[in-house]
């Protein structure tokens, strides 16, 4: 039998939590500083202008007119275009009938203008890249010929 004076010593005292909870912080805190600082700036850049693309591809396909993407290297903007490039559309999202890359610090060369059949199709010989950049990093968009699938 045990006597009442005896101690149960089947868990942890509040100080060697606390301790244990610190290290961890410490770890974390080392772990997380050591991830390398990416800008994400590019990466969305890149989703809205592939969800550019896939805009104007589904306008061509629902409709009996080309649509489009166009881009001037000159003040790195682009925009939709419907039937040609000097008809500009507003994109979904956006305020104005252009969206402006260079703002970003963003620089993008590739197949653009970009026109799209009734069927979705690109008018392009062969698949084809749009290759954004920014310091150095780049994000690259591929383009089927065949099938217009934007990835």
């Amino acid at each position: 039998m045990r006597s009442p004076l005896s101690v149960d010593n089947r868990g942890f005292t509040l100080m060697e939590v606390i301790v244990v909870l610190i290290l961890m912080a410490i770890f974390a805190m080392l772990a997380v500083s050591r991830q390398p600082h990416t800008d994400m700036t590019l990466k969305a850049g890149a989703e809205v202008l592939k969800s550019h693309l896939r805009y104007a591809q589904a306008r061509a396909m629902s409709s009996d007119s080309i649509w489009g993407l166009s881009y001037d290297s000159g003040n790195g903007n682009y925009w939709l275009f419907r039937n040609e490039a000097s008809q500009r559309v507003t994109l979904p999202g956006e305020t104005q009938n252009s969206v402006n890359l260079m703002a970003k610090g963003i620089s993008l060369s590739g197949a653009l203008p970009l026109v799209f059949d009734a069927w979705g199709r690109p008018n392009l010989g062969a698949d084809a890249t749009i290759t954004l950049a920014k310091a150095g990093t780049t994000e690259t968009i591929t383009i089927r010929r065949n099938t217009g699938f934007i990835q």
